[in-house]
């Protein structure tokens, strides 16, 4: 929908509803989520299907093939690619519990990798993107452990953030951009 003109374009083209996306800060890139059933949540079957869209020339890929369960899906801060979070688990076909692992989707390449968090836990959830890392909430048990995540030139460093005596037992709601 165009603000100024009042005028909507359609930008997709699926036959099966969108249940999640995300767009990139510069309004180029879609990821988008697909259900194809409306049983999927009960029984998993038929697995979501996975596009990215670009919506300067109107073409769309299927990705993450492949993934169980990929979603959490956010660009990072330069519109170079998006991060997503995916299980991994002994009994993918049904999609069990497992690892919760995070990866990098890299648009020039059109390939993702996956991010090592140096922790066998995974993540316990939700990540945003902070400056250009990202403030991430990892596994441990009955807590949860936060951490600091940037890349550089040799790659992901994880930093612990320190909260004193309520360092394990914070939860990411939000991050927001400072304002001055």
């Amino acid at each position: 929908y165009d603000l100024k003109t009042k005028e909507r374009k359609r930008l997709s083209d699926n036959q099966f509803p969108v249940r999640t996306y995300s767009v990139s800060k510069d309004g180029k890139w879609v990821v988008s989520t697909h259900h194809r059933s409306p049983h999927y949540p009960v029984d998993g079957k038929p697995k979501p299907w996975y596009f990215l869209w670009n919506l300067e020339d109107g073409s769309k890929e299927q990705i993450l093939e492949g993934y169980q369960t990929p979603g959490s899906f956010l660009f990072d801060e330069d519109g170079q690619g998006f991060f997503l979070s995916a299980v991994r688990s002994s009994d993918p076909e049904w999609q069990g519990a497992g690892v919760r692992l995070l990866y990098y989707y890299d648009l020039e390449k059109q390939a993702e990798e996956q991010i090592d968090l140096d922790w066998e836990w995974g993540l316990a959830g939700s990540y945003q993107r902070f400056g250009h890392g990202l403030l991430l909430s990892l596994a441990n048990g009955p807590e949860n452990k936060m951490a600091l995540l940037a890349r550089d030139k040799d790659g992901w460093n994880r930093q612990w953030v320190k909260a004193g005596s309520m360092t394990d037992r914070i939860a990411i709601m939000a991050v927001s951009e400072a304002v001055s």
